[in-house]
């Protein structure tokens, strides 16, 4: 303290604990010192009054996927913190798959924000056999529990349920048409049957949002059932890039509107910081700041 200011300055320094604020940068300025007040500003957007959300991501994870998963990953840590902020931290989260026209469990509904990070940053894409994929059984059983009349195999259940009174998401991401566990997509039974999950997920009041992603160029058929998805549970569609770039976006933004694609509230914290260094009174504003780390 001695070596910097001086024993003058000591003393000075002292006295200031008795007097106002308001002559404080004067003072210090004088001294040699630089002083400032600092104002930080973040905005974040979400819908403000969700309540409690139980949301499930159901993510084709086969080999066309690769760069709506790296997408994801990328995102994933502002999707989670604003559904976080959504649901007013009552959150409960979860991940299903369909690599290979079956059904993953791949993390059971839960509060544990580590567990879904580390899952969906475990994805990697590949398998698949034919074109269409099991989209549509697996949202059925992320909605039902079971797959109806569909005969699928079905590995890591239960799932665990969407509680009552809460916002109910399920966000299915893929390029594919729905083909059941079948492999096969077939005009007027396999769109049909898609319409008929979309019909349970609305009587269930889960609002399905739908990401399409057209890597192979767009597909009418597809995009229409994806349509379908959202418009019949009162959910969101979200077509990407052919890159998948928008994915995570998507998500972000599905979530910040309660699921469904309402209009998001601006929320803006301005934090102050009152600083002081042993800087010359002359030194530039950009080296005092970069003195500072703000975290």
């Amino acid at each position: 303290m001695e070596r910097l200011f001086g024993m003058k300055g000591v003393g000075a320094m002292k006295k200031l604990g008795t007097m106002k604020r308001s002559r404080l940068a004067s003072i210090l300025i004088a001294a040699g010192l630089v002083s400032a007040t600092l104002s930080l500003t973040v905005t974040q957007s979400f819908a403000v009054g969700c309540g409690c959300m139980d949301l499930v991501f159901v993510v084709d994870d086969t080999g066309s996927m690769g760069g709506a998963l790296d997408n994801v990953k990328a995102q994933l840590p502002d999707i989670i913190a604003t559904a976080q902020g959504a649901s007013g931290g009552d959150l409960r989260m979860a991940l299903v798959t369909f690599p290979s026209d079956n059904v993953v469990v791949n993390a059971p509904f839960t509060t544990s924000v580590s567990i879904i990070q580390s899952n969906i940053q475990a994805l990697v894409a590949g398998g698949g056999n034919g074109v269409p994929e099991s989209s549509d059984t697996s949202l059925e059983f992320v909605v039902t529990g079971g797959t109806g009349a569909s005969s699928c195999t079905i590995s890591n259940a239960p799932l665990g349920a969407f509680r009552s009174g809460c916002v109910k998401i399920a966000v299915l991401i893929t390029d594919a048409p729905p083909g059941e566990c079948l492999d096969t997509f077939t005009s007027g039974v396999s769109d049909v049957y898609a319409h008929n999950v979309a019909e349970e997920a609305a009587a269930a009041g889960v609002l399905v949002s739908a990401i399409y992603v057209p890597d192979s160029g767009e597909d009418a058929t597809i995009k229409a059932i994806m349509e379908d998805y959202a418009d019949t549970t009162g959910g969101v569609f979200v077509e990407t890039a052919a890159d998948a770039t928008g994915t995570g976006d998507g998500i972000t933004e599905i979530v910040a509107t309660c699921g469904t694609g309402g209009v998001a509230t601006d929320i803006t914290r301005t934090s102050r910081f009152w600083f002081t260094h042993g800087f010359s009174a002359d030194t530039n504003c950009a080296t005092l700041l970069s003195s500072i780390q703000l975290n």
